[in-house]
C-alpha cells in the first residue's frame, strides 16, 4: 500500500513522464545491478604506521565462541548473516573486532587463503598476501576514525607474520571507506565490476589485477 500511494504521489506532482520514467527505473532495478569496485594494496615490506582513534578502542581476534558476540543488528549481523560469519571462523577466516567499553563497534574480516567476491567468484590469494573485507563500524561510532585504526592493526599483525601484500576492494561510490583506506595506507591498484542480474551475480576482474593477487609474493 506504500509503495502504492508513492507512485500516486509522483503521478500527481510529477505528471505521466516523470511517473513512467521512475517505474521503469525501479523495474530495471530490480532486474539489473552493476557496481564499480576500487581495489587497494599496502605493500606490507613497508612500515606500517598506526591510525591513532578519537576514542580508547581494543582490539583482539573473534575466536568461535564469541561469535554470538556479532548477534546485533547494529553491526549487521543476523541469522544467515551469523551463519556465514560462523562459516568463516571455521574456515580459518580471521575476524578483528575494536570494543569501546567492552562492546564492539568495529570490525574486519581477513582471507589468508583466498577471497570469495560476488557470484561465488573464488580468488586462490598467492602465497604471502592477505585480502581484507567486510570492514564495518556501527552507525552510532562513525567518524571516530575506527575503520582506519583497526585496518592498519590487520596490517602490523599481518606484516609481523610475514605476509607482504594486503588488498581491499570498497565500492567505488562508499567515499568514507576511501578515505579510511587510505588513512591506512593503501595504495589504489585498479578497477572491477559486479552485474547482478535478477539474483545472480557476476565479477569481472581484469588479468591483470587477477594475476598480481594470485600470484606469490617475490621478496
Amino acid at each position: 500500500m506504500r509503495k502504492l500511494l508513492k507512485a500516486w504521489e509522483i503521478l500527481k506532482e510529477e505528471g505521466l513522464r516523470a511517473f513512467l520514467r521512475k517505474t521503469t527505473e525501479a523495474a530495471l532495478n530490480l532486474l539489473f545491478e552493476h557496481r564499480v569496485n576500487l581495489l587497494f594494496q599496502k605493500d606490507l615490506k613497508e612500515e606500517v604506521t598506526p591510525y591513532r582513534a578519537k576514542v580508547d578502542v581494543q582490539f583482539s581476534f573473534l575466536i568461535p565462541d564469541e561469535v554470538y558476540l556479532l548477534n546485533r543488528s547494529d553491526l549487521g549481523y543476523e541469522g544467515k548473516s551469523l551463519t556465514l560469519a560462523q562459516d568463516w571462523l571455521a574456515q580459518g577466516v580471521k575476524c578483528l573486532v575494536g570494543r569501546v567499553k567492552g562492546q564492539i563497534v568495529t570490525y574486519l574480516w581477513i582471507g589468508l587463503k583466498e577471497r570469495t567476491l560476488a557470484g561465488n567468484y573464488q580468488l586462490p590469494l598467492g602465497k604471502g598476501k592477505a585480502y581484507i573485507f567486510k570492514t564495518f563500524t556501527t552507525p552510532a561510532m562513525r567518524g571516530l576514525g575506527l575503520n582506519p585504526a583497526c585496518l592498519t592493526t590487520a596490517l602490523q599483525w599481518l606484516r609481523d607474520r610475514g605476509y607482504h601484500t594486503a588488498y581491499i576492494d570498497v565500492n567505488k561510490k562508499n567515499i568514507p571507506s576511501i578515505k579510511a583506506v587510505r588513512k591506512a595506507g593503501f595504495k589504489f591498484a585498479g578497477t572491477f565490476y559486479y552485474i547482478r542480474i535478477v539474483k545472480w551475480w557476476l565479477t569481472f576482474l581484469p588479468s591483470e589485477l587477477k594475476r598480481s593477487i594470485t600470484q606469490p609474493s617475490v621478496g
